[in-house]
């Protein structure tokens, strides 16, 4: 393996235990929604929050729902830039880039799960 190589699989690794920790700390975030029963701040309005892109006047309910859901962004995010690095540093039929498809599986049925509790209660 050559020092670029080498890099790009640092690089990707660091990665992805960013990404591993931001999905932790959404997890925990969905506990605190959970525990102070805010999982109705933003309302029905999925995947707005009291029908705007970015809440005004909102109260601590609302604010701690909308983090929880701007956690969830990012982790979309980074899980999205975890496949596609994936697919970039390492080649065909390689086990990371099944595990980061696998992840990115999971995180959508999981945003599927959590916005069809939002709108359908």
């Amino acid at each position: 393996m050559g020092v670029e190589a080498s890099q790009r699989h640092r690089r990707f690794s660091t990665l992805a235990w960013s990404v591993l920790f931001l999905n932790v700390l959404v997890i925990l975030g969905g506990t605190v929604v959970r525990a102070t029963g805010s999982g109705a701040g933003c309302g029905e309005s999925w995947p707005r929050c009291r029908g705007q892109i970015i809440p005004t006047g909102a109260g601590t309910e609302t604010i701690i729902e909308f983090t929880h859901r701007l956690m969830s962004v990012a982790a979309g995010f980074g899980v999205l830039a975890l496949v596609i690095l994936a697919f970039v540093v390492y080649p065909r039929q390689h086990r990371v880039r099944f595990a980061a498809v696998g992840a990115g599986v999971f995180l959508l049925i999981e945003a599927l799960l959590g916005a069809s509790l939002v709108i359908f209660g």
